[in-house]
């Protein structure tokens, strides 16, 4: 059985745009724009990339704790009002 919890994704570079490298992900090469400050520093055309993709549950609970508290504070601060009718 895969452990579903993290992806494992090839890639390649295409080629490089300024700040930007056109990377191909996987063996469908889905081509995907990425800063080239978030990649590697001796990256080129054709270095290939092995990236792993996992949850991370903590920051995700974190997250909606956030939320929901923000959520909470804006619906005590301004109670719904009735729409106005108009004749």
């Amino acid at each position: 059985m895969s452990d579903q919890r993290a992806k494992t994704w090839k890639a390649v570079v295409d080629r490089i745009e300024s700040t930007t490298a056109v990377v191909l992900i996987g063996d469908q090469e889905i081509p995907v724009d990425v800063p080239v400050s978030l990649l590697p520093n001796d990256i080129k055309e054709g270095t290939h990339l092995s990236a792993v993709w996992s949850v991370d549950p903590e920051a995700t609970k974190a997250a909606e704790k956030r939320v929901t508290s923000l959520l909470q504070r804006l619906l005590a601060q301004s109670p719904p009002t009735a729409p106005e009718e108009h004749d």
